[in-house]
């Protein structure tokens, strides 16, 4: 089995990116700034997480982390981080994301408090309106027949709110994140996943969530970031679970006295014990923010945040190009212009079919229409699912198994086969970036969803 990386080894290489530098661990995988080869001599920045390799023994998590991974690329939206693909090379999974040069909201909590400061009540307001915003987006986003993939986050908290020294605000980690159409990643009615501090009641006692539960804690995450304070208070887990489950939470304006009633009472209706109670939508809750906000800081915008990261981390608002090494088949960009596009943005990611466990065409590609991928098997330790899809966005592989292909599919295939073969190959091997091809990408990925459409349609 291999080991995973470690802080002293890098930079490393793993599969087609370089990790450069450690940015955090966890008990589940790690992550990593990572760095692939771009057009025009650029070097192109993402998030790399790794997953310890000992789940990729687990036949169930592995699964799981597929469904995880082929929710998470549906979701497009600025207050969401991006989830460009998931891969697999040397024993290990790995999941590639929009890098977000910045800080989360725990550790501006976290650093308020050293300095015994408060973060400014406007500031607080608009970060928890973007995360409404960008949760609003994914509990209405749809497939391609227009049924609603009910995705509820289940984890939303400080340290899953990203904010970027450029003043983004985005929500990430939809790793225990529930969908309707999602199968063996189904989260079991009685399982209790998530961090207790800002979990619903519902969710605390293992019962079916819904959107609310997030606004729920959207409330809970916006108490704790104006009075710099927990919630809840326990001394142990059963004393936590019981109070979370209670949910008596107190008006904010109790512990910070320049909060305005309206201000209290969008945090009190957030915070509601029953769902019924509370914002019908985030998406309601981020209009209520939004008129408090503009109550608190008429002209506010987001260089306020900016202003605020810049002095509460002074040494760390440098961003990443500090990572970036010249090397010897290409030299780093030496404008500022060219050191501030070194991200990844979505519309220049290409995955690379030989790894991707979410962009899986290979067999496809090769005219195999009856196997599975070829790296099904020997890589990831899955088996293709029995019988045809049932939803959109069922993995590839599953409807390389359901039947003949369109011909407007084999259309599209022929020419990414003809993309494939006119592009460099070292390119492409390295999962780096194209031209054209990653247009055709999407494409290709839009004929797919049409062709899985049309034949779960009733006929």
């Amino acid at each position: 089995m291999a080991r995973p990386p470690d802080a002293l080894d890098l930079p490393r290489r793993l599969g087609a990116y370089t990790l450069l530098h450690r940015l955090a661990v966890g008990g589940m995988a790690e992550v990593y700034v990572a760095k692939a080869r771009g057009l025009g001599g650029f070097e192109k920045l993402v998030a790399l997480k790794v997953i310890h390799p000992r789940f990729s023994e687990d036949r169930r998590f592995v699964q799981m982390l597929v469904e995880e991974a082929k929710l998470s690329v549906l979701l497009n939206h600025p207050n969401i981080v991006q989830t460009f693909d998931l891969g697999f090379t040397d024993g290990t999974y790995f999941i590639v994301m929009e890098l977000v040069e910045g800080v989360d909201a725990y550790r501006v909590f976290r650093r308020a408090n050293e300095r015994r400061k408060r973060i400014p009540l406007d500031l607080c307001v608009h970060m928890v309106g973007e995360i409404c915003r960008g949760l609003d987006y994914a509990h209405r986003r749809r497939d391609v027949n227009g049924a609603p993939l009910g995705v509820v986050h289940r984890d939303v908290s400080p340290q899953n709110v990203l904010l970027s020294f450029g003043g983004e605000v985005k929500l990430t980690d939809f790793g225990i994140a529930k969908a309707t159409q999602r199968g063996v990643g189904d989260t079991e009615v009685g399982v209790i996943k998530g961090k207790y501090y800002y979990m619903s009641p519902e969710q605390a006692w293992g019962d079916p969530v819904d959107p609310r539960s997030d606004v729920f804690s959207a409330g809970i995450v916006l108490h704790e970031l104006m009075c710099n304070r927990m919630v809840y208070r326990g001394e142990n887990l059963p004393q936590l679970l019981d109070a979370v489950r209670q949910a008596e939470v107190a008006p904010p304006s109790r512990h910070r006295a320049d909060i305005p009633p309206e201000l209290d009472a969008v945090v009190m209706k957030a915070c509601a014990k029953e769902p019924d109670a509370r914002y019908a939508s985030a998406g309601a809750m981020a209009e209520a923010l939004a008129e408090v906000l503009h109550a608190l800081q008429p002209g506010f915008h987001a260089g306020r945040l900016v202003a605020l990261l810049h002095k509460l981390f002074p040494d760390e608002v440098q961003g990443v190009a500090r990572y970036l090494e010249p090397s010897s088949e290409e030299s780093r960009p030496s404008s500022a212009a060219a050191r501030g596009a070194t991200r990844m943005r979505q519309n220049e990611f290409r995955p690379d079919l030989s790894r991707s466990k979410v962009f899986d065409l290979q067999s496809i590609l090769s005219g195999d229409v009856d196997a599975p991928p070829s790296n099904v098997e020997t890589q990831s330790g899955l088996h293709p699912s029995e019988g045809g899809a049932e939803e959109v966005g069922e993995d590839e592989q599953t409807l390389v198994q359901s039947g003949p292909v369109t011909p407007e599919i084999r259309a599209f295939l022929a020419e990414a086969g003809r993309a494939r073969d006119a592009a460099d190959i070292g390119t492409f091997e390295d999962a780096t970036l194209i031209d054209e091809t990653g247009e055709l990408m999407s494409r290709m990925r839009d004929a797919l969803e049409r062709y899985v459409a049309g034949r779960n349609r009733p006929s």
